[in-house]
């Protein structure tokens, strides 16, 4: 597992603080390469959306935006409907990714 990948979604987990999973695709062969995040909810919510967002960016800007976090907040019916028209991007995660984080349970 890509150890990069895995402490950056640690700390997106912390960083939102809400029920959510989380699974990441960072390809270090290339030295331009962008952590690929996909963060499922279990439904759309603005707020926790907004602190998956800043959490993203707070982690980007301590790692000197290196590597830049290409960031998807999905419901799980969503991903399941990329799934259906293979959704390239849910191929890559599926493909190259660490395993998922799963979220807290808290408030």
């Amino acid at each position: 597992m890509n150890r990069r990948a895995e402490e950056i979604l640690k700390r997106l987990k912390k960083g939102a603080g809400r029920s959510h999973r989380g699974a990441a695709s960072l390809d270090e062969e290339k030295p331009d390469s962008d952590l690929d995040v996909l963060v499922a909810v279990k439904e759309r919510d603005p707020e926790v959306e907004r602190s998956i967002r800043d959490a993203a960016y707070k982690v980007m800007w301590d790692y000197n935006f290196h590597p830049l976090i290409s960031l998807k907040i999905l419901s799980q019916e969503e991903i399941e409907e990329r799934r259906r028209l293979n959704s390239s991007f849910l191929e890559i995660i599926e493909r190259e990714g660490v395993n998922p984080v799963q979220g807290s349970s808290g408030p």
